[in-house]
Formats: structure tokens, C-alpha cells, sequence
């Protein structure tokens, strides 16, 4: 990417509903930014509410107005589902394969946030996508 900046988010250290809400929430709230994107993994140790859980995130997605959503992992399939094709969803399988696909949606005037349970290990892409930023602008 060449020619301005992006705004990342880190939040790849854990996840349970209230602080992925308020960290689309925070997201939302960002201001002179194009297009706001989400990496979102699963929440873990969430027991038998799990798939409710995920699924009651998606009014926190659609109120921080995200524009791009990549999701990770069978887990999130209840979101998708919720948002029932209201924001542009591309879904993913691993670590890799999200950071792949957030290399290629990436540009200038971007805010981007990458939110899931620490053992996801979204860590790994935002080291990735840190580095490849600061060498790019």
C-alpha cells in the first residue's frame, strides 16, 4: 500500500461481548477515516451461549458502521448469519488466510480492527500487517 495511512487497531488479546462492543463502538466513533474494517475472530469460553453470544454482536457491527467485515473460523458463523448480508462479509479459516485477504482490501484511510480471543492468535496478523505498513508508506 503506498501513499497515506491506516489507522490499526490492535485488540487481538482477548474477547468476550462486552469488549467487542465497545471496541466497535470505538471504531465507529473513529472520525476522518474512509472505510472501516473488521477482522473479527471468535470469543472462547463463552459454554453453551456461544453461538448467541456471537450472533448478538451484530448490532454493534452495523452501529459502528463497519464497511468491511472478515471473519474467522467456524465460530463466527452465527454473526454472519445475524448480519444476513448487510455488510460486505468475506469469510476465513485461519490466521493466514485473513491477513492474505486484509493485505488485498487494504488502503489508504483505512481504520481497521482486529478483535478475538487471545488463542486465535490474531497477534501474528497485526505484527504482519504492522510490519508490512511501515516499510509500504
Amino acid at each position: 500500500m503506498n501513499g497515506g495511512e491506516v489507522l490499526l487497531i490492535d485488540e487481538s488479546y482477548n474477547a468476550n461481548p462486552a469488549s467487542m462492543a465497545a471496541t466497535l463502538k470505538s471504531l465507529g466513533d473513529e472520525r476522518e477515516i474512509v472505510r472501516r474494517i473488521a477482522v473479527l475472530g471468535p470469543m472462547r469460553e463463552l459454554g453453551d451461549h456461544s453461538k448467541e453470544l456471537h450472533a448478538d454482536l451484530a448490532p454493534a457491527v452495523l452501529s459502528a458502521g463497519v464497511d468491511r467485515l472478515i471473519l474467522i473460523g467456524e465460530e463466527m458463523n452465527p454473526l454472519a448469519a445475524a448480519l444476513d448480508g448487510r455488510v460486505e462479509t468475506k469469510r476465513v479459516f485461519s490466521v493466514d488466510e485473513a491477513t492474505d485477504e486484509l493485505r488485498h482490501l487494504i488502503r489508504p484511510g483505512d481504520a481497521v480492527l482486529v478483535k478475538a480471543s487471545n488463542s486465535v492468535g490474531l497477534a501474528k496478523l497485526v505484527e504482519s500487517m504492522a510490519k508490512g505498513l511501515a516499510c509500504s508508506t
